[in-house]
């Protein structure tokens, strides 16, 4: 049977800072129905040179182990995993010792040997982002992941935000399947505001991604760190339900016939019959046979290309099946 779609209410940097935001966010998830609940935790001097544009930024988002500690605890007593973008090997040692579910390895880390070693041996899932990287890195990045113990996951999608439909690129989630053998997801960044944003995702998911990772923000007329892409919980809560009624339909993956295409099947497909009554010893042609539904089930169906050229060894009459216990 298919798995259900892996959901991730990616909170990203939108609790700016704050412990009660991030809880607000957090809370919208939970009520969503999504799988996992993610969000950036990082000490800015492991992300940026003090010269980069967003420094300040990045200090301002800063919060203590203990807050995080708490909203960990918050998500897993609602039963949400909770993920972790991490930038630097310090935050992850100690997010490890918080147990946390899983981490997305930002493309800015995908060239970061110590970081991805140390990941790859902590047990918990790692989701790969492919978005801005080269085949070459990801293939090194795999290599690394590969000698460790923790499972991963692709994620492609260009992430700057809102990104244009053009950039996002939906048949690499088929081709990055193919290539490494490995589960992949979208990590969505369609504006988050318009149609697209839900129907993206989901055309996705008939793409063969197996996770979706959404934006959540408590508002957008708000504009808060990365609301741009962003759905706000109720939003949210209503995405989550539609991936949830149309996920079965992806199916499984390969073509054994189902219970009901079975009995469509046996309902629908044509008997081999005799078009006129046969003698012993008639050689089968499309011209005395024909192919007829009928009401006799429970008989196998044959091929009439598999008949052509046999002698009958009875007499056949006309709409009887033509079964291979009939032939010489």
């Amino acid at each position: 049977m298919q798995n259900k779609i892996f959901i991730i209410a990616e909170a990203a940097q939108g609790y700016e800072g704050s412990l009660e935001k991030a809880k607000l966010l957090l809370k919208g998830a939970i009520a969503s129905g999504a799988d996992a609940f993610k969000i950036q935790i990082f000490a800015t001097d492991e992300l940026a040179r003090h010269d980069y544009k967003y420094f300040s930024l990045f200090q301002t988002l800063e919060m203590p182990m203990a807050s995080w500690a708490e909203l960990i605890h918050e998500a897993k007593s609602n039963g949400l995993k909770f993920y972790a973008d991490v930038f630097g090997l310090e935050t992850a040692q100690k997010l490890h010792e918080l147990k946390v579910d899983g981490y997305k390895i930002h493309c800015s880390d995908v060239s970061n040997p110590p970081l991805l070693e140390f990941l790859s041996k902590t047990g918990a899932s790692l989701l790969l982002s492919c978005g801005g990287s080269t085949l070459e890195e990801i293939e090194n990045a795999l290599k690394i992941l590969s000698n460790g113990i923790s499972p991963v996951s692709l994620l492609t999608g260009f992430q700057g935000e809102p990104s244009p439909l053009e950039e996002t690129h939906l048949n690499r989630i088929r081709f990055l399947a193919e290539k490494f053998g490995l589960p992949v997801g979208l990590q969505d960044h369609v504006e988050g505001g318009c149609e697209e944003s839900f129907l993206i995702p989901y055309m996705a998911i008939g793409a063969g991604a197996a996770i979706i990772e959404k934006h959540i923000t408590l508002s957008r007329l708000l504009q808060m760190e990365d609301y741009g892409s962003a759905l706000t919980p109720e939003e949210f809560q209503r995405f989550v339900k539609t991936i949830r009624t149309l996920e079965v339909a992806v199916g499984v993956n390969g073509f054994e016939l189902s219970a009901k295409e079975n009995q469509y099947r046996t309902l629908m497909k044509k008997h081999v019959v005799a078009k006129v009554d046969l003698n012993p010893g008639t050689v089968l042609s499309y011209d005395n046979m024909a192919l007829k539904r009928t009401a006799e089930n429970n008989v196998p169906l044959f091929s009439s290309a598999g008949l052509v050229g046999k002698k009958t060894a009875t007499v056949v009459k006309k709409d009887q099946i033509i079964l291979p216990e009939m032939l010489s």
